[in-house]
């Protein structure tokens, strides 16, 4: 939930693939609340957000060992890796 934005999504992995959708998911069992920023970096690198979570800035409300799955699921991003090179 966007609480800055007052949006609610939710997002599934299937078979590899991230998807969200505007709404509430009915059988949702980890919802994060917190504004939008914050919920980006959640998504795109959840080994951060307990750090996010312990500063307030984000709410978890269900089971939190979903992040933890779902973090399992992405590679950790080499910022210098040089995708192009001479």
């Amino acid at each position: 939930m966007f609480t800055d934005l007052d949006e609610t999504w939710h997002a599934r992995v299937r078979n590899g693939v991230l998807n969200a959708r505007q709404g509430v998911a009915a059988d949702a069992q980890l919802t994060v609340s917190g504004p939008k920023q914050a919920l980006v970096a959640a998504m795109l690198q959840p080994a951060a957000a307990s750090q996010l979570v312990t500063s307030g800035t984000l709410t978890l409300d269900g089971d939190a060992g979903v992040l933890s799955a779902y973090a399992a699921l992405l590679d950790e991003v080499d910022m210098n890796l040089p995708i192009v090179t001479p």
